[in-house]
């Protein structure tokens, strides 16, 4: 018998501690003893105590884990190609006027939806309008870049980086740009981030800053 996690729910483990985010409220939390042992020990596939067993018991019970019929536990999220460089370090690319007025129209109308409580209609966008990657990519890349770095300056960047960056990754889904949206959190003190990422580079963030988040979500 095995486990798994709450559909809309995903974690993460940094400093040794599990990390959620809910997506139907956008909220994160952290488990407490015992439970946090118990989980960590579950999705190593560790042999568990039996207050551990209780622990995870509990867990069930608020439905946070459900059984499963097969043998699955729980994993963390990963990020396939870890961020090692920043298009902010880049010389920028041309960019047109209309498409800074369009970065700028997509954040606007992103940021309304999470002030509604649609974030996570907002997140799931980027997966529906998801289309095949193009072969000749990398104009469209480096526009859209160059764009959401110049529309920084119309709406502001502080404490945005949510609406920005699903913004920017819709965009780039629809122009068939292959681009992954992340969401990343530091424990202590708590923080989270987010930024939009191709295979290696940041296209939205300074890599310095962005290696300090463990990825908790990645589309």
């Amino acid at each position: 018998m095995g486990y798994t996690l709450r559909e809309d729910l995903h974690f993460c483990v940094s400093d040794a501690r599990v990390q959620f985010l809910d997506l139907r409220s956008m909220r994160y939390s952290t488990l407490l003893e015992p439970a946090q042992t118990a989980f960590l020990k579950l999705i190593k596939r560790e042999p568990l105590l039996e207050s551990q067993q209780e622990a995870i018991g509990a867990l069930i019970r608020k439905g946070v884990l459900a059984h499963s019929v097969s043998d699955q536990v729980p994993s963390p999220c990963r990020l396939d190609c870890p961020a090692s460089a920043s298009i902010l370090d880049l010389p920028m690319a041309r960019f047109r006027i209309i498409d800074v007025l369009a970065a700028s129209w997509r954040f606007l109308r992103v940021r309304r939806q999470i002030a509604r409580g649609m974030a996570q209609k907002a997140l799931f966008a980027i997966q529906t309008r998801r289309r095949p990657t193009l072969a000749s990519y990398q104009g469209n890349l480096d526009a859209i870049a160059a764009a959401y770095r110049w529309s920084g300056l119309l709406t502001g960047v502080h404490d945005l980086c949510l609406p920005r960056s699903i913004a920017m990754a819709q965009h780039c889904a629809s122009r068939g740009v292959p681009a992954k949206l992340v969401i990343g959190i530091r424990p202590d003190p708590f923080l989270a981030h987010c930024w939009v990422q191709h295979e290696d580079l940041v296209l939205n963030d300074d890599i310095d800053n962005v290696r300090t988040f463990t990825p908790i979500l990645v589309i």
